[in-house]
């Protein structure tokens, strides 16, 4: 009898640790891996739209990167631009997805025709036109304020059944100039499925590769090293042309997305063709890391998303208005301009927090 009662206790234990050790095989286990596809593309009623693939940037626990100090070769430009993930700062971003592509002109006119705001649904330069062997309408979005942007991210996630991400307040007489929203209030919940504008931090852990114990993060460019033979400002440089349309290899016009040489992650064009909005407003006195008591958990910033309040809003990733030896087009330089503005090199890409 007590052979049996030991024998019931000893099994009994075995399944309680085997379930313990599967429950925290299961919590380790990721869903989903960087890299992976997280949709093939964006279908709006019956209509699919091309280059409008998705993937994750993080696997499904996120990812947290203790900062390092910049080990690029241009001395000059570590010192005025560190980028998000400094030394001495630790960042945890949570679980996101990012198209693949800059935003086209197909998909923005299919979403802001008849938008109940009217603004303008085509405002590209055609006049450019497409270069040889391109299409036009997937071309990036230009000609897009910051408002817009959010504005458009909203739609979307309205015609495809996802959460809204930003409440937008536009003054009712002096809001739309032009076909464009000039002015606004806008607040985010970034706890909501739907599309946004990624923040400056996602935006450079997608463009470094997702991955910092890997060469690739360590790249001038997104998806690109700058080689020994050449200079950062250079007026020729045969790296940066891989991945990036500027103003001297481009002929002054954006190109078709996702000609150039992708990124670890799959991504196109975080160098080059258009300024990509991002969500921050811009940090000042160049330091970035004022804000990071907003966001402070157990010593760690997590999901940082940029001061409360500012003058101008954050832009990335260098345009074709840029010449090749620009620091635009490196991984950690920040751009800014006014929310209102809008140009010829001036766009955006997608982002949604997976929940």
């Amino acid at each position: 009898m007590k052979k049996n009662v030991y024998l019931s206790v000893v099994l009994t234990l075995a399944c309680i640790f085997s379930m313990v050790a599967c429950k925290n095989n299961s919590e380790e286990t990721e869903v989903f891996k960087r890299g992976e596809i997280a949709l093939e593309a964006i279908t709006i009623g019956d209509k699919t739209f091309k280059k409008t693939t998705e993937v994750y940037v993080t696997g499904s626990n996120g990812i947290t990167i203790n900062g390092a100090a910049p080990r690029f070769k241009d001395e000059t430009l570590n010192e005025k631009e560190k980028g998000v993930f400094v030394e001495g700062r630790t960042v945890r971003i949570s679980p996101f997805i990012m198209s693949k592509y800059e935003v086209t002109q197909e998909l923005y006119e299919a979403v802001m025709t008849g938008n109940p705001m009217n603004l303008h649904a085509t405002p590209f330069n055609f006049k450019s036109g497409a270069a040889d062997g391109e299409v036009q309408i997937y071309r990036p979005a230009e000609w897009i304020s910051w408002y817009d942007a959010v504005y458009f991210c909203n739609i979307l996630s309205e015609k495809r059944g996802l959460e809204k991400v930003y409440t937008i307040t536009v003054p009712e007489n002096d809001g739309i100039v032009s076909g464009h929203i000039k002015t606004a209030t806008v607040e985010m919940d970034i706890t909501r499925n739907g599309y946004r504008l990624p923040t400056a931090a996602e935006w450079e852990l997608a463009a470094r590769g997702g991955d910092s114990n890997a060469e690739a993060w360590w790249y001038e460019y997104s998806g690109q090293a700058l080689g020994d033979d050449v200079l950062y400002n250079a007026k020729e440089n045969p790296y940066l042309d891989e991945v990036a349309w500027t103003q001297d290899n481009g002929n002054w016009k954006t190109h078709e997305v996702g000609i150039k040489k992708a990124n670890t992650l799959g991504i196109f064009d975080m160098c080059g063709n258009v300024y990509e909005w991002c969500w921050d407003w811009s940090f000042s006195n160049d330091d970035l890391t004022n804000s990071d008591s907003l966001y402070m958990i157990d010593g760690i910033v997590t999901n940082p998303q940029g001061p409360v309040s500012g003058e101008k809003k954050t832009g990335r990733g260098g345009g074709i208005n840029n010449k090749t030896g620009a620091r635009s087009f490196h991984v950690l330089h920040y751009a800014n301009s006014n929310a209102n503005t809008t140009g010829r090199n001036i766009g955006f890409r997608l982002v949604r927090t997976v929940k």
